[in-house]
C-alpha cells in the first residue's frame, strides 16, 4: 500500500467508526519514524479537505516516561523521545468540548498544559533555547487531548510508534482553557494539572514532569520544525504533553482538566 492508501484508511476509520482492518505486516506498514511522519503529512492533508480548515497548531506526545512505558516503553515503541501530530481547526474547542462517544473507537483524555504562539518564531540557524523562545508565547492555558485509536494498536507487533505517528499521533481534537496571557508571573514547572472524571479526580502531575520545563518541549517542537523549513505561527497552540497517564473512557461522562492558575477545559462525551 502507498502512504496515501494507508492515510485514506485511517479518514475512513474516522468516518464510519470502524476499525481498520490491516494485518500485522500488512504492505507498506511504517517502520520508522520518517516514514510515520510521512504517512501523517498525507492523513492530515486529507483530513483538512475533507473536515475544512487548517491546522490550529500540534501536539507533542510521549513526553513523560510514564506514559510511554504506559504504552510498552522503547521494546515496544520502538522510540525513547517525543513525538508530534497536527490539531485540527475544527475539532479544536474552546472550553467546553462536546465530543459524539459513539463515534469514536478508542477514546482516551489526557490532562495537558498549552501554549499559544503570539507571533511568527523567526527562522534561525542556531534554533532556539528555554529562554529565547519564551518571548514567542503569549499565553499558557489548560487543555484535554481527545485520543484516538483507529487500529487496534495492542495486537500489533513492534515498533508501535510509527503506526501511531501515521494515525496523526492519534489526535482526534483538543479542548483548550481561557488563555492565560500573565504566564510569566507563574513558575510553570510547580503548577498542578489534574484530570477529573465524572467529578473524581483521577490522577495529577507537575509542570516539571514535561521535559523538565513547559517550556523545553516548546523548544523541541520548534527545533523539529526548523529542520523542515518550517517554524511556529503566530496564533497556533501548542498541546505540551500528558502529565498524567491516557486514561480510557468507557462511556458518556463528563471530563476536566484543570491547573493552578490556568483555569479548567472540560469534555462532555454523549
Amino acid at each position: 500500500m502507498t502512504s496515501l492508501e494507508i492515510a485514506q484508511a485511517f479518514l475512513n476509520s474516522r468516518l464510519t467508526s470502524r476499525m481498520c482492518d490491516f494485518p500485522d505486516q500488512f504492505p507498506g506498514r511504517p517502520m520508522t519514524e520518517t516514514k510515520g511522519y510521512e504517512i501523517q503529512a498525507a492523513h492530515l492533508s486529507l483530513l483538512q479537505s475533507h473536515f475544512g480548515g487548517g491546522l490550529s497548531g500540534y501536539k507533542a506526545g510521549f513526553i513523560t516516561r510514564e506514559t510511554r512505558i504506559q504504552f510498552g516503553g522503547i521494546e515496544r515503541l520502538g522510540i525513547d523521545t517525543p513525538t508530534y501530530g497536527g490539531i485540527l481547526e475544527r475539532f479544536t474547542f474552546r472550553e467546553l468540548g462536546r465530543v459524539p462517544f459513539r463515534e469514536l473507537l478508542h477514546p482516551s483524555v489526557e490532562s495537558e498544559m498549552v501554549m499559544r504562539i503570539g507571533r511568527d518564531i523567526p527562522m534561525s540557524a542556531d534554533g532556539y533555547d528555554r529562554e529565547s523562545i519564551a518571548p514567542y508565547v503569549d499565553a499558557c492555558m489548560a487543555g484535554i487531548e481527545l485520543v484516538d485509536f483507529h487500529l487496534p494498536f495492542s495486537s500489533f507487533s513492534a515498533p508501535l510508534a510509527p503506526l501511531m505517528l501515521a494515525d496523526n499521533a492519534c489526535n482526534w481534537g483538543v479542548v483548550i482553557g481561557p488563555p492565560v496571557t500573565s504566564w510569566r508571573e507563574l513558575d510553570l514547572a510547580n503548577l498542578r494539572g489534574e484530570l477529573w472524571h465524572n467529578g473524581e479526580l483521577i490522577e495529577c502531575g507537575l509542570g516539571s514532569a514535561l521535559a523538565g520545563h513547559p517550556l523545553n518541549v516548546l523548544v523541541g517542537l520548534e527545533s523539529r520544525l526548523l529542520k523542515l523549513g518550517k517554524t511556529l505561527r503566530a496564533g497556533e497552540i501548542v498541546m505540551l504533553g500528558s502529565v498524567v497517564r491516557n486514561f480510557s473512557i468507557n462511556g458518556p461522562c463528563e471530563i476536566r482538566a484543570t491547573w493552578d492558575a490556568l483555569g479548567t477545559a472540560t469534555a462532555i462525551f454523549d
